[in-house]
């Protein structure tokens, strides 16, 4: 049986992204961490008013996570409490499998401090 050891990365950003980049690196999973960084690009694009999407927040939250399948990413939304700022597709988790252990990359907010 493989071992599963939790992380605490961030939910979002360049340190993510570096996360994410090394992960793939070591593992092999470039596309599903391309996928996330894409994603979370073009979710970042829709809240600054760059992008403007036909689908609402909660329709292409349904359609990035996909819970029945533990290797794909899971996403969920950061509510920002500042005037004018909406609610935002952030990531919440991913389950790596490397051979030897899996890891399970859970998003926080500060992540040095969560696990």
């Amino acid at each position: 049986m493989t071992a599963t050891i939790p992380v605490a990365v961030p939910r979002k950003g360049r340190p993510l992204e570096a996360v994410l980049d090394r992960l793939a690196t070591l593992t092999g999973a470039t596309n599903v961490a391309n996928e996330v960084c894409l994603t979370l690009r073009y979710e970042k694009a829709i809240t600054k008013g760059e992008v403007v999407s036909k689908k609402g927040v909660y329709d292409r939250l349904a359609d990035y996570s996909d819970l029945t399948d533990p290797t794909r990413p899971e996403y969920t939304l950061l509510r920002d409490d500042r005037e004018g700022k909406p609610r935002r597709v952030v990531f919440d988790s991913l389950t790596l499998d490397t051979g030897e252990i899996r890891l399970q990359l859970i998003g926080r907010e500060e992540p040095f401090r969560a696990l």
